[in-house]
Protein backbone atom coordinates (compact mmCIF):
# COMPACT_ATOMS: atom_id res chain seq x y z
CA UNK A 1 0.00 0.00 0.00
CA UNK A 2 2.84 2.80 0.42
CA UNK A 3 4.40 1.64 -2.48
CA UNK A 4 1.01 2.80 -4.41
CA UNK A 5 0.79 5.93 -2.41
CA UNK A 6 4.34 6.82 -3.35
CA UNK A 7 3.73 6.01 -6.65
CA UNK A 8 0.76 8.41 -6.84
CA UNK A 9 2.59 11.06 -5.22
CA UNK A 10 5.37 11.16 -7.61
CA UNK A 11 2.74 11.23 -10.53
CA UNK A 12 0.98 14.52 -8.74
CA UNK A 13 4.19 16.14 -8.43
CA UNK A 14 4.20 16.95 -12.31
CA UNK A 15 0.31 16.66 -12.55
CA UNK A 16 -1.30 18.62 -9.17
CA UNK A 17 0.99 20.35 -7.89
CA UNK A 18 -1.25 21.74 -5.12
CA UNK A 19 -2.02 18.05 -4.19
CA UNK A 20 1.41 17.39 -3.72
CA UNK A 21 2.66 20.46 -1.72
CA UNK A 22 -0.19 18.90 0.88
CA UNK A 23 1.16 15.24 0.24
CA UNK A 24 4.71 16.87 1.34
CA UNK A 25 3.26 19.06 4.56
CA UNK A 26 1.65 15.81 6.31
CA UNK A 27 2.96 12.32 7.22
CA UNK A 28 1.63 9.79 5.85
CA UNK A 29 0.09 6.98 8.02
CA UNK A 30 -1.33 3.85 8.22
CA UNK A 31 -4.04 3.05 10.94
CA UNK A 32 -5.92 -0.41 11.05
CA UNK A 33 -8.02 1.03 14.04
CA UNK A 34 -10.23 3.34 12.50
CA UNK A 35 -13.27 2.24 10.76
CA UNK A 36 -12.93 4.79 7.40
CA UNK A 37 -10.58 4.52 4.64
CA UNK A 38 -8.47 7.60 5.04
CA UNK A 39 -8.54 10.54 7.12
CA UNK A 40 -6.58 13.90 7.81
CA UNK A 41 -6.02 15.88 10.82
CA UNK A 42 -3.03 17.22 13.28
CA UNK A 43 -0.24 17.25 10.15
CA UNK A 44 -1.05 13.43 9.00
CA UNK A 45 -3.17 11.69 6.43
CA UNK A 46 -3.90 8.38 8.34
CA UNK A 47 -5.30 5.45 5.71
CA UNK A 48 -6.21 2.00 6.51
CA UNK A 49 -4.64 -0.70 4.53
CA UNK A 50 -7.31 -3.46 5.33
CA UNK A 51 -9.70 -1.17 3.70
CA UNK A 52 -7.90 0.19 0.78
CA UNK A 53 -6.49 -3.15 -0.23
CA UNK A 54 -9.04 -3.75 -3.07
CA UNK A 55 -8.96 -0.15 -4.24
CA UNK A 56 -8.16 0.46 -8.02
CA UNK A 57 -5.93 2.99 -8.71
CA UNK A 58 -8.61 5.68 -9.47
CA UNK A 59 -10.32 5.34 -6.31
CA UNK A 60 -7.46 5.45 -3.63
CA UNK A 61 -6.47 8.43 -5.81
CA UNK A 62 -9.84 10.21 -5.09
CA UNK A 63 -9.70 9.02 -1.37
CA UNK A 64 -6.25 10.72 -1.31
CA UNK A 65 -7.63 13.88 -3.42
CA UNK A 66 -10.58 14.68 -0.99
CA UNK A 67 -8.29 14.53 2.40
CA UNK A 68 -5.64 16.85 0.45
CA UNK A 69 -8.66 19.80 -0.61
CA UNK A 70 -10.03 19.47 2.65
CA UNK A 71 -6.54 20.05 4.44
CA UNK A 72 -6.44 23.30 1.59
CA UNK A 73 -9.76 24.36 2.87
CA UNK A 74 -8.48 23.98 6.36
CA UNK A 75 -11.57 21.86 7.48
CA UNK A 76 -9.49 19.44 9.68
CA UNK A 77 -7.77 23.06 11.65
CA UNK A 78 -10.67 25.42 11.59
CA UNK A 79 -12.78 25.43 14.85
CA UNK A 80 -15.94 23.17 13.68
CA UNK A 81 -19.50 24.32 13.45
CA UNK A 82 -20.98 24.69 17.46
CA UNK A 83 -23.52 21.47 17.55
CA UNK A 84 -22.72 19.83 14.61
CA UNK A 85 -22.33 15.96 14.84
CA UNK A 86 -19.53 13.87 13.17
CA UNK A 87 -21.65 12.70 10.77
CA UNK A 88 -23.21 16.23 9.64
CA UNK A 89 -19.53 17.27 9.51
CA UNK A 90 -17.93 15.54 7.54
CA UNK A 91 -21.22 15.31 4.83
CA UNK A 92 -20.64 19.25 5.59
CA UNK A 93 -17.11 19.23 4.28
CA UNK A 94 -18.03 16.55 1.50
CA UNK A 95 -20.46 18.91 -0.25
CA UNK A 96 -17.96 21.25 -0.77
CA UNK A 97 -14.92 18.95 -1.69
CA UNK A 98 -17.22 17.38 -4.35
CA UNK A 99 -17.50 20.25 -6.41
CA UNK A 100 -13.77 20.58 -7.09
CA UNK A 101 -13.41 18.02 -9.61
CA UNK A 102 -15.87 17.36 -12.28
CA UNK A 103 -15.82 13.33 -11.76
CA UNK A 104 -15.00 10.96 -8.94
CA UNK A 105 -14.74 7.16 -8.63
CA UNK A 106 -15.77 7.83 -4.92
CA UNK A 107 -19.24 8.49 -3.69
CA UNK A 108 -19.83 12.00 -1.73
CA UNK A 109 -22.23 13.59 -0.36
CA UNK A 110 -23.45 16.66 -2.17
CA UNK A 111 -25.86 19.54 -1.84
CA UNK A 112 -28.18 17.60 -4.21
CA UNK A 113 -28.60 14.74 -2.08
CA UNK A 114 -29.95 17.13 0.93
CA UNK A 115 -31.45 19.44 -1.33
CA UNK A 116 -29.48 22.10 -0.84
CA UNK A 117 -27.72 25.01 -3.11
CA UNK A 118 -24.32 24.63 -4.38
CA UNK A 119 -22.04 26.92 -3.81
CA UNK A 120 -22.38 27.69 0.04
CA UNK A 121 -19.78 27.16 2.82
CA UNK A 122 -18.88 24.38 4.88
CA UNK A 123 -20.33 25.20 7.94
CA UNK A 124 -23.77 26.17 6.37
CA UNK A 125 -23.98 23.16 5.06
CA UNK A 126 -22.96 21.29 8.44
CA UNK A 127 -25.51 23.18 10.35
CA UNK A 128 -28.47 22.68 7.60
CA UNK A 129 -27.35 18.56 7.50
CA UNK A 130 -27.30 18.68 11.01
CA UNK A 131 -31.10 20.15 11.14
CA UNK A 132 -31.88 17.67 8.89
CA UNK A 133 -30.47 14.66 11.07
CA UNK A 134 -32.22 15.88 14.27
CA UNK A 135 -35.46 16.34 12.74
CA UNK A 136 -35.12 12.77 11.33
CA UNK A 137 -34.61 11.54 14.62
CA UNK A 138 -37.29 13.23 15.47
CA UNK A 139 -39.65 11.47 13.85
CA UNK A 140 -37.97 8.11 14.61
CA UNK A 141 -38.18 8.88 17.94
CA UNK A 142 -41.50 10.12 17.70
CA UNK A 143 -43.08 7.08 16.12
CA UNK A 144 -45.89 9.08 14.49
CA UNK A 145 -47.08 7.34 11.11
CA UNK A 146 -48.91 9.76 9.64
CA UNK A 147 -46.29 12.48 10.56
CA UNK A 148 -43.53 10.64 8.61
CA UNK A 149 -45.60 10.73 5.61
CA UNK A 150 -46.47 13.58 5.77
CA UNK A 151 -42.64 14.88 6.06
CA UNK A 152 -41.52 12.43 3.68
CA UNK A 153 -40.78 14.40 1.03
CA UNK A 154 -39.48 17.29 3.03
CA UNK A 155 -36.85 14.84 4.53
CA UNK A 156 -34.20 13.50 1.94
CA UNK A 157 -33.73 10.11 2.07
CA UNK A 158 -29.77 10.46 1.85
CA UNK A 159 -30.20 11.50 5.67
CA UNK A 160 -31.14 8.35 6.84
CA UNK A 161 -27.86 7.07 5.34
CA UNK A 162 -25.76 9.79 7.09
CA UNK A 163 -27.43 9.12 10.11
CA UNK A 164 -26.49 5.29 10.23
CA UNK A 165 -22.79 5.69 8.81
CA UNK A 166 -19.85 5.06 11.01
CA UNK A 167 -18.60 8.94 10.35
CA UNK A 168 -17.04 9.47 13.85
CA UNK A 169 -13.73 8.35 12.69
CA UNK A 170 -13.57 10.58 9.94
CA UNK A 171 -13.30 13.52 12.36
CA UNK A 172 -11.34 12.30 15.33
CA UNK A 173 -7.57 14.09 14.08
CA UNK A 174 -9.73 17.41 13.59
CA UNK A 175 -8.74 20.40 16.17
CA UNK A 176 -8.27 24.14 16.06
CA UNK A 177 -4.87 24.45 14.77
CA UNK A 178 -3.75 28.21 14.13
CA UNK A 179 -0.60 27.35 13.38
CA UNK A 180 -1.51 24.93 10.72
CA UNK A 181 -4.11 27.49 9.07
CA UNK A 182 -1.23 29.76 8.88
CA UNK A 183 0.95 27.48 7.09
CA UNK A 184 -1.27 26.21 4.86
CA UNK A 185 -2.23 30.17 3.79
CA UNK A 186 1.16 30.27 2.81
CA UNK A 187 0.54 27.40 0.71
CA UNK A 188 -1.80 28.46 -0.80
CA UNK A 189 -0.36 32.37 -1.80
CA UNK A 190 2.72 30.16 -3.42
CA UNK A 191 0.14 28.56 -5.87
CA UNK A 192 -1.71 31.73 -5.97
CA UNK A 193 1.89 33.27 -7.34
CA UNK A 194 3.13 30.23 -9.38
CA UNK A 195 -0.89 29.66 -10.44
CA UNK A 196 0.28 25.93 -10.21
CA UNK A 197 -3.38 24.67 -9.59
CA UNK A 198 -3.20 21.68 -11.36
CA UNK A 199 -6.95 20.21 -12.17
CA UNK A 200 -8.74 21.91 -9.25
CA UNK A 201 -11.59 23.76 -10.29
CA UNK A 202 -11.74 27.56 -10.72
CA UNK A 203 -14.67 27.43 -8.39
CA UNK A 204 -12.28 25.77 -6.04
CA UNK A 205 -9.32 28.23 -6.36
CA UNK A 206 -11.40 31.15 -5.85
CA UNK A 207 -12.58 29.46 -2.85
CA UNK A 208 -9.26 29.07 -1.10
CA UNK A 209 -8.11 32.17 -2.04
CA UNK A 210 -10.48 33.76 -0.26
CA UNK A 211 -10.44 31.53 2.86
CA UNK A 212 -6.47 33.26 3.15
CA UNK A 213 -8.68 36.39 4.24
CA UNK A 214 -8.14 36.90 8.04
CA UNK A 215 -12.12 36.81 9.12
CA UNK A 216 -12.43 38.96 12.22
CA UNK A 217 -14.77 37.78 14.97
CA UNK A 218 -17.98 39.28 14.12
CA UNK A 219 -18.52 39.78 18.05
CA UNK A 220 -15.34 41.83 18.14
CA UNK A 221 -16.65 43.71 15.29
CA UNK A 222 -20.24 44.20 16.91
CA UNK A 223 -18.81 45.46 20.08
CA UNK A 224 -16.72 48.21 18.60
CA UNK A 225 -19.43 48.92 16.50
CA UNK A 226 -21.82 49.84 19.19
CA UNK A 227 -19.03 51.85 20.93
CA UNK A 228 -18.98 54.12 17.68
CA UNK A 229 -22.95 54.90 17.10
CA UNK A 230 -23.83 55.43 20.90
CA UNK A 231 -24.50 58.86 21.53
CA UNK A 232 -25.43 60.21 24.65
CA UNK A 233 -27.68 63.34 25.25
CA UNK A 234 -26.93 65.52 28.17
CA UNK A 235 -29.62 66.81 30.47
CA UNK A 236 -29.09 69.53 33.23
CA UNK A 237 -31.17 68.07 36.76
CA UNK A 238 -31.56 68.72 40.35
CA UNK A 239 -31.33 65.20 41.28
CA UNK A 240 -27.96 64.73 41.21
CA UNK A 241 -25.30 67.41 42.26
CA UNK A 242 -22.47 68.91 39.84
CA UNK A 243 -19.15 67.09 40.71
CA UNK A 244 -17.26 70.29 40.94
CA UNK A 245 -19.61 72.48 43.15
CA UNK A 246 -22.01 69.81 44.54
CA UNK A 247 -25.26 70.85 45.28
CA UNK A 248 -24.59 74.47 44.47
CA UNK A 249 -25.29 73.39 40.84
CA UNK A 250 -26.94 71.11 38.94
CA UNK A 251 -25.89 67.82 37.72
CA UNK A 252 -26.09 66.05 34.99
CA UNK A 253 -27.67 62.99 33.65
CA UNK A 254 -26.41 61.25 29.81
CA UNK A 255 -29.61 59.85 28.08
CA UNK A 256 -28.42 57.26 25.29
CA UNK A 257 -30.55 57.70 22.76
CA UNK A 258 -28.84 56.52 19.05
CA UNK A 259 -31.23 54.80 16.67
CA UNK A 260 -29.73 52.19 14.51
CA UNK A 261 -31.12 50.56 10.84
CA UNK A 262 -30.79 47.18 9.60
CA UNK A 263 -31.12 46.93 5.90
CA UNK A 264 -31.69 43.23 4.81
CA UNK A 265 -30.24 42.56 1.16
CA UNK A 266 -33.19 40.26 -0.34
CA UNK A 267 -31.57 39.04 -3.35
CA UNK A 268 -29.08 37.94 -1.35
CA UNK A 269 -29.09 33.68 0.12
CA UNK A 270 -30.36 35.00 3.66
CA UNK A 271 -32.87 32.27 4.96
CA UNK A 272 -35.14 32.44 7.71
CA UNK A 273 -33.33 30.64 9.93
CA UNK A 274 -30.17 32.99 9.25
CA UNK A 275 -32.34 36.08 10.05
CA UNK A 276 -33.84 34.67 13.27
CA UNK A 277 -29.54 34.38 14.29
CA UNK A 278 -28.93 36.95 12.91
CA UNK A 279 -31.39 39.47 14.69
CA UNK A 280 -30.97 37.50 18.12
CA UNK A 281 -27.18 38.34 17.58
CA UNK A 282 -28.10 42.36 17.10
CA UNK A 283 -30.78 42.58 20.09
CA UNK A 284 -27.94 40.82 22.40
CA UNK A 285 -25.57 43.48 22.11
CA UNK A 286 -27.54 46.57 21.13
CA UNK A 287 -30.31 45.94 23.81
CA UNK A 288 -28.88 48.71 25.90
CA UNK A 289 -28.05 52.13 24.72
CA UNK A 290 -30.05 51.85 21.76
CA UNK A 291 -33.17 53.85 21.75
CA UNK A 292 -34.40 52.44 18.12
CA UNK A 293 -33.52 49.45 16.14
CA UNK A 294 -35.52 49.77 12.75
CA UNK A 295 -35.40 47.01 9.88
CA UNK A 296 -36.16 47.59 6.12
CA UNK A 297 -35.80 45.19 3.25
CA UNK A 298 -33.50 46.11 -0.17
CA UNK A 299 -32.76 44.87 -3.74
CA UNK A 300 -32.56 47.74 -6.06
CA UNK A 301 -34.85 49.76 -4.17
CA UNK A 302 -36.54 50.08 -0.19
CA UNK A 303 -39.18 47.42 -0.13
CA UNK A 304 -42.04 47.50 1.97
CA UNK A 305 -42.36 49.46 5.50
CA UNK A 306 -39.81 50.41 7.80
CA UNK A 307 -40.22 47.84 10.92
CA UNK A 308 -39.24 47.46 14.49
CA UNK A 309 -36.67 45.32 15.27
CA UNK A 310 -38.97 43.45 17.80
CA UNK A 311 -41.54 43.00 14.94
CA UNK A 312 -39.22 41.41 12.64
CA UNK A 313 -38.29 38.45 15.47
CA UNK A 314 -41.35 37.67 15.71
CA UNK A 315 -41.63 36.87 11.75
CA UNK A 316 -43.29 40.05 10.45
CA UNK A 317 -40.68 40.13 8.19
CA UNK A 318 -41.53 38.11 4.79
CA UNK A 319 -38.83 38.39 2.53
CA UNK A 320 -39.87 40.89 -0.83
CA UNK A 321 -37.91 41.65 -3.43
CA UNK A 322 -35.24 39.24 -4.97
CA UNK A 323 -34.18 41.07 -7.64
CA UNK A 324 -30.42 42.67 -8.33
CA UNK A 325 -28.95 44.31 -5.62
CA UNK A 326 -27.92 48.19 -5.23
CA UNK A 327 -26.69 49.55 -2.20
CA UNK A 328 -26.80 52.85 -3.00
CA UNK A 329 -30.54 52.88 -1.99
CA UNK A 330 -29.74 53.02 0.94
CA UNK A 331 -27.53 55.13 1.53
CA UNK A 332 -30.06 57.74 0.29
CA UNK A 333 -32.21 56.64 2.31
CA UNK A 334 -30.36 56.91 5.41
CA UNK A 335 -29.25 60.41 4.26
CA UNK A 336 -32.47 61.25 3.10
CA UNK A 337 -34.59 60.02 5.93
CA UNK A 338 -36.30 62.35 8.64
CA UNK A 339 -35.01 59.55 10.87
CA UNK A 340 -31.43 60.35 12.23
CA UNK A 341 -29.88 57.66 12.10
CA UNK A 342 -26.56 56.64 14.46
CA UNK A 343 -25.53 53.72 13.11
CA UNK A 344 -26.67 51.46 9.31
CA UNK A 345 -25.83 47.60 9.15
CA UNK A 346 -26.21 45.86 6.00
CA UNK A 347 -26.35 42.23 5.83
CA UNK A 348 -25.91 41.06 2.54
CA UNK A 349 -23.98 38.59 0.35
CA UNK A 350 -21.94 41.83 -0.70
CA UNK A 351 -22.21 41.04 -4.50
CA UNK A 352 -23.06 44.18 -6.01
CA UNK A 353 -21.40 47.94 -6.58
CA UNK A 354 -20.14 49.92 -4.27
CA UNK A 355 -22.52 53.15 -3.15
CA UNK A 356 -21.07 56.46 -2.96
CA UNK A 357 -21.67 58.49 -0.12
CA UNK A 358 -22.49 61.58 -0.27
CA UNK A 359 -21.33 64.87 0.88
CA UNK A 360 -21.05 65.26 4.77
CA UNK A 361 -22.64 61.55 5.35
CA UNK A 362 -21.07 60.74 8.43
CA UNK A 363 -23.28 57.59 9.45
CA UNK A 364 -21.03 54.44 10.54
CA UNK A 365 -21.62 51.62 8.68
CA UNK A 366 -21.28 47.61 9.45
CA UNK A 367 -21.44 45.30 6.44
CA UNK A 368 -22.60 41.87 7.86
CA UNK A 369 -21.43 39.93 4.95
CA UNK A 370 -23.09 35.70 5.10
CA UNK A 371 -20.10 35.05 2.55
CA UNK A 372 -16.42 36.18 1.11
CA UNK A 373 -17.26 38.69 -1.68
CA UNK A 374 -15.42 39.92 -4.44
CA UNK A 375 -16.38 43.30 -3.36
CA UNK A 376 -15.40 43.20 0.49
CA UNK A 377 -11.79 44.92 -0.05
CA UNK A 378 -14.30 48.04 -1.66
CA UNK A 379 -16.88 47.64 1.09
CA UNK A 380 -14.31 47.96 3.61
CA UNK A 381 -13.12 51.24 2.62
CA UNK A 382 -16.06 52.73 3.40
CA UNK A 383 -17.00 50.77 6.85
CA UNK A 384 -16.84 48.05 8.88
CA UNK A 385 -16.75 44.80 7.80
CA UNK A 386 -17.49 41.51 9.26
CA UNK A 387 -18.97 37.74 8.43
CA UNK A 388 -21.24 35.99 9.88
CA UNK A 389 -21.06 32.64 8.67
CA UNK A 390 -20.42 30.92 11.93
CA UNK A 391 -23.90 32.43 13.96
Amino acid sequence: MTGRIEKISLEWFLTEPALFMVMCSHNIVANTDMNCPMRSGQRRIEYNPILCKDMTEEMLRDHLKVECIRILLKHPYSRQPVGCSPQAIVAGSNCVVSDSYRKWTIRLDSPKDYKLERGECFEFYAKAIEKLLQKAQQMQTAGDKNKQKSSKARIPQKVKGCAERGDIDSVQLWEEDELAVAEINQMIDTLMFNKHWGSISANMIESLIASTKVKIDYRRVLQLFRTEVISSKRRLTRMRPSRRFGFDYMGSVHQLTSRLLIAVDTSASVSNDMLSDFFGVINRFFKYGIETIDVVMVDTEINGETMSLKKAKKGGIKIIGRGGTDFQCVIDYVAQSKTRYQGLIILTDGEAPTPTLPPFFRVPILWALIKNSYNSDKLKEIGRLCYIQNI
